[in-house]
Order: C-alpha cells, then sequence, then structure tokens
C-alpha cells in the first residue's frame, strides 16, 4: 500500500501484536468495495453496524500462525492488520467468531475474496484521503478568508498571483480575449496585438489624429500605444468615448506586463474594495469638481479627506455601488466611475496597488472621457490617484 495509508493499516509491514483502530475512511472504503455486503452471508449491512473482520483472527494463537505460514496458506510475511485479511461484516456475525480459525480450505475461500477487493479499497481510500486533504486545505482558506472578510476564491487569487496569475475585473474587449479571466504576463503581451472588440464588439478601430489633422486609425493595443507616444489624440466626442473604452484595455494589459505579486499590502488583509469609500482619497472627486469656488470649496477638501467625507457632507452621492465598481455625482462638476480592473505591485516598491479605470461624464450628457489610473495607498492606507504613470514607464522601456 502507498505511504499515505499508513495510519490506516499497511499490509506491507510485519504482523502487528496489537488490533489496530482503523480510521472511518479505511472502514468506508472496505464498506464500498464490498458493495455494502457482508461477503459471509451476503446480507447488506448499515454503516452503523459495520465492523472490520479479520479473515485470520488478530488473536490467534503464534503456533496457529505459524502452522499457517508452514502450510503455506498465508506468507511468511502475512499482515493481520492488511487489506487482504480485512472483511466487512456485522458486529453480531463478528462476535460469533471470536479467536476461532477457520478450516484452511475456508480461509483461503475468504482470503482470496479480501485480496480481489484489495485494490478497489485502495482507490476508494485514496480517493477519501484526497478528498480530506482538499477539504482541511479549503477550511484553512475558509478560516483565511472569514478572519479578512474575503471570498474563499479571493484567498486562491492571492496564492496565484504568487504564482504569476492575476485576476482581471474587466475581461480584455480584443478577439480572443472574451474568456480570460486569469492572465499572466505571457498572455497579456500576446493579446496586445488581437484586434479591438470595443463596446461589446462593434468597435474595431480608434481614430486618432495629429495637429495637422491627419487621422491614424488603431486595430489593436500596439498600434494604439504607439499611437499615444506620438501625442496623437481624439477629435469627436464619439472619438474620445472610443479613446478611453481602448486606453482601459490596453493600459491594463501594459501594466500586466510588469505587475508583480506585492509581499507588503494594506489593502489585502482585510480587502479594501470600491465599497470602502472611506479609504478613497476626496481627491478622486476633487479631479471632476468644477466651477471651484474659491476659500469655500478649499474649505470642504480641506476638511474631506475621503470620499465617505464628501458624501456625509453630501458634497456628493452615489449611484451605483459593488464591490469593483462605484459611480459617483458630486453637487457640481462631471460625475465619476471608479473601476478596479485589477491590483498587484505596479511600481516595483513592493507594496500593493489597484489599476483603475477612470471614467468621468456628465449625468445627462453625451460627455465620458476616460482612461487608466493607479489607486496607491498614502501613508494612512487612503487610495490617491496616480495619474498616468503607468504609461509613461511602458513607453520609456519600448
Amino acid at each position: 500500500m502507498n505511504d499515505k495509508f499508513a495510519e490506516m493499516g499497511s499490509e506491507n509491514a510485519l504482523p502487528p501484536v496489537k488490533r489496530k483502530q482503523f480510521s472511518t475512511e479505511l472502514r468506508a472504503a472496505i464498506w464500498e468495495a464490498h458493495k455494502r455486503r457482508c461477503p459471509y452471508t451476503g446480507d447488506r449491512i448499515a454503516f452503523a453496524e459495520l465492523e472490520i473482520d479479520h479473515v485470520v483472527p488478530i488473536t490467534a494463537a503464534p503456533k496457529e500462525l505459524q502452522r499457517l505460514i508452514d502450510e503455506q496458506i498465508v506468507p511468511a510475511d502475512f499482515d493481520l492488520n492488511g487489506l487482504n485479511n480485512l472483511l466487512p461484516t456485522k458486529g453480531f456475525q463478528n462476535g460469533r467468531k471470536s479467536a476461532v480459525v477457520r478450516p484452511n480450505n475456508v480461509l483461503l475461500h475468504f482470503l482470496d475474496i479480501a485480496e480481489q477487493h484489495r485494490a478497489a479499497v485502495e482507490a476508494i481510500a485514496a480517493a477519501e484521503f484526497d478528498n480530506r486533504k482538499l477539504l482541511a486545505a479549503y477550511l484553512q482558506l475558509k478560516a483565511q478568508a472569514d478572519r479578512n472578510s474575503l471570498d474563499v476564491l479571493d484567498v486562491v487569487d492571492i496564492h496565484r498571483q504568487q504564482e504569476g496569475l492575476t485576476r482581471l475585473r474587466h475581461v480584455p474587449e480584443l478577439n480572443g480575449g472574451e474568456d480570460v479571466t486569469l492572465i499572466n504576463a505571457e498572455l497579456a503581451r500576446e493579446l496586445m496585438s488581437k484586434p479591438f472588440a470595443l463596446g461589446g464588439g462593434g468597435i474595431t478601430q480608434v481614430v486618432l489624429q495629429n495637429d495637422a489633422d491627419e487621422p491614424t486609425l488603431c486595430a489593436n493595443c500596439l498600434e494604439f500605444v504607439a499611437a499615444q507616444a506620438q501625442g496623437l489624440w481624439p477629435l469627436t466626442q464619439f472619438d474620445i468615448n472610443c479613446y478611453g473604452m481602448a486606453d482601459r484595455n490596453c493600459g491594463m494589459l501594459v501594466a500586466l506586463e510588469h505587475a508583480k505579486f506585492a509581499p507588503e499590502s494594506v489593502l489585502r488583509y482585510p480587502r479594501v474594495t470600491c465599497r470602502d469609500l472611506d479609504r478613497w482619497s476626496s481627491a478622486w472627486i476633487r479631479q471632476v469638481w468644477i466651477e471651484f469656488d474659491g476659500p469655500e470649496d478649499f474649505a470642504l477638501f480641506e476638511r474631506c479627506r475621503t470620499i465617505a467625507d464628501l458624501i456625509a457632507e453630501r458634497a456628493c452621492r452615489v449611484v451605483s455601488h459593488q464591490d469593483w465598481q462605484v459611480a459617483i455625482e458630486p453637487r457640481k462638476g462631471l460625475a465619476v466611475a471608479i473601476s478596479e480592473l485589477f491590483r498587484a505591485d505596479l511600481d516595483d516598491d513592493g507594496a500593493e496597488e489597484i489599476l483603475v479605470f477612470d471614467l468621468a461624464y456628465a449625468p445627462h450628457g453625451t460627455l465620458r472621457a476616460g482612461g487608466v489610473q493607479i489607486a496607491k495607498p498614502d501613508g494612512e492606507g487612503i487610495l490617491q490617484p496616480v495619474a498616468d504613470e503607468i504609461a509613461k514607464a511602458f513607453r520609456a522601456r519600448r
């Protein structure tokens, strides 16, 4: 038998002098392998009345065991607690036998039955053993998740990221990227050349232009990033909308090429999401606040360090709220929607940041403009916007 059954009983060990207490998994495996029936009587056995019988009694006198060895009924290294000596039976049936050694022909018959079922017992026991390990691992993850207000999948994702796989909160809008939710750097590089399928698949090109009004058509992320590096820009509102969608996908892939697992994080335990507005800086709202009225507005943002503070002062309101996205309308100015793309160490400082898509829009109009930003914790763990650092770093590498 495999070593992992050691605590269940081993057929290769020397004959023990004491009866073993078999594990529930091994008892159940013997019961299942014999179709829940007693080989001696053919009766069905309920698990509650199950006993494991030693075909050659564990209490057999040494001279009787030696006789069986001499007569080649059992081998010299026969393990009385081995699987080829164990059968399922009912308690009363087992009690009848006591230490009586059956006649040789009867022993050979039932030892043969035990041997025929040995492989099935081992297979069932192995599955139970593996299930028990999986259950133990799951319970450890569940305990870790519960302690830190996480789902078990979140804890699994943290371990996956240490192996180079990152969980995406936004599925790439690219041909070939529609089903990607876990990604590594190699796949991110491959997707950079895949055709755009923006806006649900209907937008396949983004039009940018230069100061001479010469258009450039970008059909994938490589072309789009190259156009950004040349300083090209969108002209019409439709082009601006398309630019934002392209930047969300391309900025995400660019960041993934160099993202790492962060050994340090103030965002992980407990998990900080878009629901925790007391951890998001009021600077996210300040970016879209227009008609800044001098002292009054300066005082407001001095008092309110977080979005939660602004909400408490009725300076803005939440219009939609999920773990990975929040939309907020300020008292004056444009509305803002912040969407998490993924989280990792994005700037090689060993600490975790969140890559977000930051969209400003007119609540009752068509104006929309968005781009990728880093949400970086400050010294007090408040997430501050860090604009365009990833794009700059990527262009420098190219």
